[in-house]
């Protein structure tokens, strides 16, 4: 379901419908019958409506309440599960976004006045918007910081309601974002462990309990490990089960991750299939395809072969309804180093050396040069971190290295001239914003929420992409609001240690996870997989490459091809590669499918109190 909407009290004959949306029958909202959101839930009272998107925990009487007193802020994470609020009142939206922005919010300025939506490219419609070439070119360029763009879309004049952010919408105005969360830290290790373990015991249940036949990811590693076994238990007192699907080479049934999946999936209520992969799922393959089209590039682009493979497997094989994955649960249980700085800047340098000596023989680099890392980052404000970061950008500093506040390095070969200084244009305008901001305590917990909205929402991409090619609803427990603030409520320090990986999760679920994976340093690589894929599809990644990236004049040909041929070879980064690929495809796809039309016609009122 698509969603969306306007402020009440447009004159008839105004207000602008998609050509394929139903007009809501009570309330100034229109749906689209497609896309993965379920339906809508709301809550009325004589004041205002509240309208719950996505799959929340809360019951029938819980929306009364809210509707009745009016949304409050803790109510974004008062219950399990990925949802967003939209509070109606006679002349007044407010757009509540949920804290990783797992179902995305968007508005925008039309002749008829505000309106908003869950879909970007619905609106782009209205509006007739064309791609924002700055928003591609920070997203090509430095992907792993999404804090330079926190209310930028794919499309220019579309905008993004942040995180954790609410957004009112008046027929006059569209009100600044205004912040409504922040970290309440837990006063120690067990409560930190006992509140995140609640919390994410309680957004799996919610999917156990919604789903008839559920399914998971079973990699191996901690995350699914962790989502899957809790499902169990819940499944097990049920008197059923979840079918867990671990993907594999069919040549490499072993190591990495899969060396201990045997022990994750040995539990009474997980139904275990390994599913083999041969070379016609490899990663890069099908980079011709057309695939369905999503509000931004969705991660699973250049895998979308092995995707739909796996989903189309557990939809024919059990009947899936709803899968588990993962997602985010790296981002939120294993925070920068940067904590290293938040220790010095709360006064304690011992702990912060104690801890660089134990990062400096995990990493193989000296600790005297991770700890002077972090006396430059626990020194350096937001403001400078990003004019730094666009110096970086047009060639004028080097890269900050290790420790930073925002870790942008110098740009691929591929970058041209227009897209780097288009880039560092954002970074400098971001700095002008962070000059008149507070003060951040945690930077560490920062960068932690700005990169775990990064996942929520891109998952929010990759499931849209999922609902088309299969059907199965995704679901990624790890970005759900009540589970990312009790991680966050743990401080960095506690939630990242030398000498234990994940230590907030073996803590949290001391009877779920397998000795053996609880025991785990490191996490699984994948390297081989991406070298192998573009190796066999270097053909179609080379012709890629001609496309609309090119035209928009972000792209030097030549040089992204000797780019990927030195990537294939083992020689550079993947991520110079991939995001090019994916964001290529997304275009093709955009630009293949016809934009949403819109009508104009009655506005649809609320009715009164029935």
């Amino acid at each position: 379901m698509i969603m969306g909407g306007f402020v009440p009290g447009a004159p008839l004959g105004t207000t602008p419908l998609p050509l394929s949306a139903m007009a809501h029958d009570r309330l100034p909202l229109w749906l689209i019958p497609e896309g993965p959101l379920p339906d809508i839930r709301t809550g009325r009272s004589a004041r205002r409506m509240v309208c719950v998107l996505g799959t929340c925990g809360a019951d029938d009487h819980a929306l009364h309440k809210i509707a009745v007193q009016g949304v409050r802020p803790p109510d974004l994470w008062r219950w399990p599960g990925a949802y967003v609020l939209v509070e109606i009142s006679e002349r007044r939206i407010a757009l509540y976004a949920d804290l990783a922005s797992a179902v995305p919010l968007y508005w925008t300025r039309a002749p008829s006045g505000p309106a908003w939506s869950t879909s970007a490219r619905a609106l782009a419609g209205l509006i007739h918007a064309a791609v924002n070439p700055m928003w591609l070119a920070v997203r090509l360029l430095t992907p792993a910081n999404p804090s330079a763009i926190p209310t930028l879309s794919a499309f220019t004049g579309i905008h993004r309601v942040p995180g954790g952010h609410r957004v009112d919408l008046t027929p006059a105005e569209v009100r600044a974002p205004i912040a409504l969360w922040s970290a309440e830290p837990t006063t120690n290790a067990t409560e930190a462990a006992t509140r995140f373990g609640n919390a994410l015991t309680a957004s799996v249940e919610l999917r156990t309990f919604q789903c008839q036949r559920l399914t998971a990811d079973l990699s191996g590693g901690m995350d699914s490990t962790a989502v899957t076994r809790v499902a169990a238990e819940n499944l097990a007192g049920q008197g059923r089960s979840v079918a867990a699907v671990t993907l594999h080479h069919q040549d490499a049934p072993t190591g990495g991750d899969l060396d201990h999946v045997t022990a994750a999936a040995a539990h009474s209520a997980i139904e275990h299939h390994m599913l083999a992969l041969d070379d016609r799922h490899q990663l890069f393959t099908g980079l011709e395809e057309i695939l369905p089209p999503t509000d931004e590039p969705a991660p699973a682009t250049i895998g979308h072969v092995f995707f739909a493979h796996q989903l189309r497997y557990v939809r024919d094989t059990f009947g899936s309804d709803g899968h588990l994955t993962g997602d985010g649960g790296d981002t939120l249980l294993s925070p920068p180093l940067l904590y290293l700085a938040d220790l010095l800047r709360t006064g304690r340098p011992h702990t912060a050396l104690n801890h660089a000596l134990g990062w400096a023989q995990v990493r193989r680099t000296h600790p005297v040069q991770l700890f002077k890392q972090a006396q430059v980052a626990a020194g350096t404000p937001y403001a400078l971190a990003f004019r730094r970061a666009a110096r970086v950008l047009t060639g004028e500093a080097k890269g900050p290295g290790g420790i930073s506040l925002l870790p942008v390095e110098p740009p691929a070969a591929w970058a041209t001239e227009s897209a780097r200084y288009s880039a560092a244009n954002v970074y400098k305008e971001a700095a002008r914003r962070a000059d008149h901001a507070a003060p951040i305590g945690d930077l560490a917990n920062a960068v932690t929420w700005d990169q775990i909205g990064e996942i929520g929402r891109t998952a929010a991409a990759d499931a849209s992409l999922a609902h088309t090619l299969s059907g199965v609803p995704l679901h990624n427990t790890f970005c759900d609001s009540n589970v990312v603030a009790a991680a966050l409520a743990c401080p960095s320090p506690t939630r990242s240690r030398p000498d234990a990986y994940k230590p907030l999760l073996i803590r949290a679920l001391p009877q779920i996870l397998p000795a053996s994976i609880a025991a785990r340093v490191t996490k699984g690589e994948s390297t081989s997989d991406h070298i192998r894929g573009m190796r066999t599809n270097m053909d179609t990644v080379l012709l890629l490459a001609d496309g609309h990236l090119a035209a928009l004049g972000l792209l030097d040909i030549d040089a992204f091809h000797v780019t990927a041929r030195r990537t294939a070879a083992g020689i550079g980064p993947g991520d110079d590669v991939e995001p090019v690929l994916a964001t290529e495809m997304w275009l093709r796809a955009h630009h293949e499918t016809p934009a949403y039309k819109w009508r104009y016609g009655p506005a649809a009122h609320p009715r009164e109190n029935e």
